[in-house]
């Protein structure tokens, strides 16, 4: 199982790819995906499908739970509420 430290960093990852824009120092857990990190609901989507692909859930991740989060933080425990295997090395 990833542990949270890994989901949160899978999650900053896919961000960067998300919105090319964000540096790491833009992102922590309590930033506003809104507000501070421009995630419209499209944006969440990709997030979603990325960090279900990269941490290897194959879409066991439902996806009302990414729209109803507010910061990183309520992603990651989305996340972590679902069995998480080991995330896939690239």
């Amino acid at each position: 199982m990833a542990s949270r430290d890994e989901v949160f960093d899978v999650l900053v990852q896919n961000l960067m790819q998300v919105n090319p824009a964000l540096s790491p120092q833009d992102i922590n857990g309590e930033r506003s995906l809104v507000a501070d990190l421009g995630l419209d609901s499209f944006a969440r989507v990709e997030l979603l499908v990325l960090a279900e692909e990269t941490l290897g859930l194959a879409r066991h991740v439902d996806p009302r739970s990414f729209i109803g989060a507010r910061t990183l933080d309520d992603l990651v425990e989305q996340l972590m509420a679902t069995e998480l295997p080991t995330p896939v090395q690239r």
